[in-house]
């Protein structure tokens, strides 16, 4: 049985105060109408973990352990993951489809693959033919490996920065973007970069991040060694106290989210007048952005402005011949997977367990296959998603999003929050926001990309090449406002704030995280809350300073931006006292914008879900309420196993908070969550009204 799609006219929502009857159809998936008997959902009789639930633990004491207890005393992380959780599940689900595709592709021999899928043959199994990986030694790496050994200026280190097919680190990174204040055309952009650890890692004294240096000492002289360098040691402290040098000039993870302090225009020859010491023109001409043809004046955008001239400095003062060493060992880094395993090994050892707690290594075809769909983006997808995302359910996915863009606009218009001028605008922003689901419109041609069934290090490098070619042709035109930003077998969402745009890969979109015979109340709260997430996105603290074409413009009011600031402070301070591990707090500006979108998205969730219900009362299931099993499907979405080191680097780096506070940190906001489990004041998450921060 089904009900009717959602018929709400967004330009009306203002007039009702966000009221209105809304009737819809949760896209086909009927709720009390079918009874549990008659269904098979991914988890249990109605699309949940009943055995993951540990009633010993009082929901208002801590809800994530209340909702996901169980599970995690029965759960390990699998010796090849430094996590297991929802989105593990996910990952593991796409990977084993990929491996189908792959295989089937394979069996069908050459003569009967399209080009495209030919690429995907030959890429895989010149990756996969690890004999001969382990034969060749570092035979295909000596040529660039010659390069930077004969670098003998600063500007050959700057050029050699600068090669897209070798795809060096440095003091800077630069980046073909949209340009955030003219959402109708591309800008070249310039970022800090050159680290191989979390800055923090760099400039904290305690045990952990000395014992992370010591250990990455260890790997620096080993690539060293393995390159042939004599005086490893020595050399290879000279590169760490280089990179550590850089950390210190560098801006924290926190403050390049100030989308107003990275916005800092000039052109390619006012560069080096600001940042003296480092040969700009070298590493751009490398990089094709300037020539003979005036192209000087080509305009530039500086992000951590004030980190530009002491980043050059360094640069000037660093001897060459620690430039080589630096470069030397980042290329064999970024070229380790498809290098023998003396360089392999070591690699792994230190990024994958010391850094990040992987006990062992993912199988080899896994690691092919996540390469494929980075550097085959599109002819991968195409392939994936011909096979396992049918039009149907494109179509189903679209009206579901669509359903939530409603519940999100009339969450907006009924703001007591926001003043009329700049609820209209919020309004005008939502309505313009593009939905792209499932995978892109149109395939890009890769027809000039070479892949040899024999050559794996020469495969990455024409890749690099292919796609930095790709985006410097862009430069001069129009913005494609249909690009897609992720592969469709990654399990992830994103929001794009310049191209006022949300994107749903197909991979993200089956169990745990959608199931289409699921309860209408876990729908809601696991796919609805994770597409009100990224729509939430534009309006966190970043994307809100995005106006409905993607642009840089503000438009609040005076008096509504300083409220926003005030509920976001309240947030930050709730986040600053979550700790995930003993004396290790989350960071509550860094993690802002993805509380902010984890706030409202799972705000207008709700609000879809009570609106879909259109005034009946919702079924009682196994005793939980409707309210409760939405709440808790949440909560089930978001739970995770981290390994420390992870956990520790996630906190140091990463935008998103732990699970645990993307669940804990967000219900206790809620009025609803409280009377819905009928949470008590003497209860650990409590909050007093008066400090729940709101999101609009």
């Amino acid at each position: 049985m089904t009900r009717e799609v959602i018929t709400i006219e967004t330009g009306a929502l203002a007039k009702m105060g966000g009221k209105g009857v809304i009737k819809s159809l949760w896209f086909a998936l009927g709720t009390a109408a079918v009874a549990a008997t008659q269904v098979t959902t991914a988890f249990g009789s109605w699309g949940f973990d009943l055995a993951g639930v540990d009633r010993t633990v009082r929901p208002g004491d801590d809800f994530y352990a209340y909702a996901n207890g169980s599970w995690a005393r029965r759960t390990s992380i699998p010796d090849g993951q430094v996590s297991a959780g929802s989105y593990d599940e996910l990952r593991l689900l796409s990977e084993r489809r990929m491996r189908e595709l792959i295989s089937g592709l394979r069996h069908q021999g050459t003569g009967s693959l399209d080009l495209d899928q030919a690429r995907l043959v030959a890429f895989y199994e010149a990756y996969m033919d690890r004999a001969a990986i382990e034969a060749r030694g570092l035979q295909p790496v000596e040529a660039g490996l010659a390069r930077i050994a004969q670098a003998a200026t600063p500007e050959d280190i700057a050029a050699l920065m600068g090669d897209p097919a070798l795809d060096l680190p440095g003091p800077f990174a630069v980046q073909i973007q949209v340009d955030d204040r003219n959402s109708r055309a591309y800008v070249a952009t310039i970022s800090q970069g050159g680290l191989a650890l979390a800055r923090e890692a760099y400039l904290e004294d305690g045990a952990t991040p000395v014992a992370l240096r010591a250990a990455y000492l260890d790997w620096l002289m080993e690539m060293l060694a393995a390159a042939g360098a004599p005086g490893a040691p020595k050399r290879a402290g000279a590169v760490l106290a280089l990179e550590t040098r850089m950390a210190e000039a560098g801006w924290s993870a926190a403050e390049r989210r100030d989308v107003g302090k990275t916005y800092n225009p000039t052109t390619v020859a006012g560069l080096a007048p600001s940042a003296p010491g480092f040969p700009f023109m070298a590493w751009l001409s490398a990089r094709g952005l300037v020539g003979g043809d005036g192209t000087a004046t080509r305009r530039i955008v500086v992000r951590e402005q004030s980190a530009l001239p002491k980043l050059a400095a360094i640069f000037a003062a660093t001897p060459v011949s620690v430039w080589r060493d630096y470069l030397t060992v980042h290329y064999l880094r970024s070229l380790a997977s498809v290098l023998p395993a003396a360089v392999d090994e070591p690699t792994f050892a230190f990024f994958g367990t010391k850094l990040s707690g992987q006990v062992r290594r993912t199988p080899a075809e896994v690691r092919a296959l996540r390469l494929m769909a980075m550097k085959l983006s599109d002819p991968f997808s195409k392939a994936y998603t011909a096979r396992y995302f049918p039009a149907s359910d494109k179509a189903k996915a679209e009206a579901l999003v669509a359903n939530i863009k409603r519940a999100f606009a009339a969450q907006i218009a009924g703001s007591r929050e926001l003043s009329e001028p700049t609820r209209h605008a919020a309004l005008r922003k939502l309505a313009a926001m593009r939905v792209h689901v499932g995978y892109p419109g149109r395939w890009r041609d890769y027809s000039g990309l070479a892949i040899d069934r024999k050559d794996p290090v020469g495969n990455l490098a024409r890749s690099n090449l292919f796609e930095w070619r790709y985006r410097l042709a862009r430069l001069n035109g129009l913005v494609d406002r249909d690009e897609w930003m992720l592969p469709a077998m990654i399990a992830d969402a994103n929001n794009s704030e310049a191209l006022n745009a949300i994107f749903f890969p197909a991979a993200i979109l089956q169990p745990p995280m959608f199931d289409a015979k699921a309860d209408d109340a876990v729908n809601y709260g696991a796919i609805g809350a994770t597409i009100g997430h990224e729509i939430g996105h534009g309006f966190d603290d970043r994307g809100a300073r995005f106006d409905a074409a993607g642009d840089l413009k503000n438009w609040w009011t005076a008096d509504d931006e300083a409220n926003f600031s005030r509920r976001r402070d309240a947030l930050a301070a709730q986040f600053d006292s979550y700790e995930a591990l003993p004396g290790v707090r989350v960071n509550g500006r860094l993690t802002m914008g993805e509380n902010l979108a984890d706030l409202s998205g799972l705000a207008s969730a709700y609000r879809a879900y009570r609106l879909s219900l259109a005034g009946r009362a919702a079924p009682v299931r196994d005793g939980y309420s409707g309210d409760q099993r939405f709440f808790l499907a949440y909560a089930q979405m978001w739970r995770f196993q981290y390994r420390e080191a992870a956990l520790r680097n996630m906190v140091a780096a990463d935008p998103h908070s732990p699970a645990q506070f993307r669940v804990n940190g967000v219900v206790r906001n809620f009025d609803v969550w409280y009377k819905a489990f009928g949470i008590a004041k003497s209860e650990l998450l409590y909050l007093e009204p008066a400090a729940r921060v709101r999101p609009w």
